[in-house]
């Protein structure tokens, strides 16, 4: 695994990526800080993600106040399904679980960027920090995000999951947390008394 400190994103890139990115920009200018424009390249990638999904971004900016947490991250890696039971990928001759990134990271940032492809939405989650996770993991249009308090959000859902946090904004995070899981209840509460209605 190789780090490099990018423009407001902290970057990690599975050994067989940097290699790639290392030599494409070699070739491209010789005399070029690699690093440099690797970091450049990668950041710029962090920076589409957002302006293609101003939304999300919104909800970062909102969850990110109301945790305390700051910076982001950003995992770049050849992905690899582990006999369809985990999301993996590959750091030179091993694999390694996304799962165990995120793990590892978790709190350190607001939000952590997985450009793994291959990677499913549904087999990553996180305690502390925002998971944004492009589609199939490379995709710069199409995302989904994971939030500790919402869990899986895609684009269709985010008007209504941004419109929430934004209302319950002046509470501690516990308390939003304690809110919407109440909201929840009574919301499936509703809906299995009409159900319940309509089979008597």
């Amino acid at each position: 695994m190789k780090e490099i400190k990018g423009e407001g994103v902290d970057l990690f890139l599975s050994n067989g990526t940097y290699d790639e990115l290392q030599k494409r920009f070699h070739e491209y200018n010789e005399d070029a800080d690699a690093n440099e424009e690797i970091a450049t390249y990668l950041s710029g990638k962090v920076d589409d993600l957002f302006r293609e999904n101003k939304k999300f971004q919104k909800y970062i900016e909102i969850y990110s106040e109301l945790a305390g947490l700051k910076g982001f991250a950003l995992l770049e890696a050849e992905g690899d399904d582990l006999a369809c039971f985990d999301e993996g990928y590959w750091d030179g001759k091993r694999i390694k679980r996304v799962q165990g990134w995120i793990d590892k990271h978790d709190g350190k940032y607001a939000c952590l960027f997985l450009r793994v492809s291959g990677i499913g939405d549904y087999r990553v989650e996180s305690a502390n920090s925002l998971l944004f996770i492009p589609d199939q993991g490379i995709s710069d249009r199409i995302a989904s995000l994971f939030s500790p308090i919402h869990r899986h959000i895609d684009m269709n859902a985010i008007d209504y999951y941004l419109k929430e946090i934004a209302e319950l904004r002046g509470l501690s995070l516990d308390k939003i947390i304690a809110a919407i899981k109440e909201k929840r209840c009574k919301e499936w509460m509703r809906v299995s008394e009409r159900i319940g209605g309509c089979s008597k």
